[in-house]
């Protein structure tokens, strides 16, 4: 089973079909987008709490609302719900999700875990790093977090 990190990694990268640069232009006092200055409108769509078949229509209707960028978060659980296992099935998809925005240019921020703060089971934490334990410092240094955020297969 390969690292799912690096799964994400490369997933992400193969959503990209053209190289495209985004930088901050300090003298023009903008951001700068394949050479242009950009201005990112931003709303939040999490593709782990819509069926993957509403993506599409969830997307255009942001874009027709006037944004131009989405931002989600990666949750560990969604991705990896017990120790040696890893899903990139249904809401899971992150590729698809990702390569439908950028077919229809909607720029996606992406924030990986390992914690989210979107009201969601364990902030995103695996279940199973839990398992044993009577309490666990999602905002601490967790030994049994970083093992499992390092796990090599």
């Amino acid at each position: 089973m390969k690292n799912y990190r690096v799964l994400l990694l490369v997933l992400a990268i193969l959503a990209v079909t053209e190289l495209r640069s985004f930088s901050i232009n300090y003298e023009k006092n903008c951001y700068e987008k394949d050479g242009n200055c950009y201005r990112y409108i931003s709303g939040e769509m999490h593709y782990f709490r819509i069926p993957p078949d509403q993506w599409l229509d969830r997307i255009l209707k942001m874009k027709a609302a006037g944004f131009n960028t989405i931002q989600t978060y990666i949750p560990w659980n969604v991705h990896q719900p017990t120790e040696n296992s890893f899903n990139a099935e249904g809401i899971a998809n992150l590729y698809e999700y990702l390569n439908l925005a950028g077919t229809n240019d909607v720029d996606v921020i992406v924030r990986p875990g390992p914690f989210l703060a979107t009201e969601w089971d364990y902030g995103g934490v695996s279940a199973w790093l839990l398992w044993g334990r009577a309490t666990f410092g999602r905002r601490r240094k967790e030994t049994v977090f970083f093992k499992g955020g390092r796990k090599r297969d």
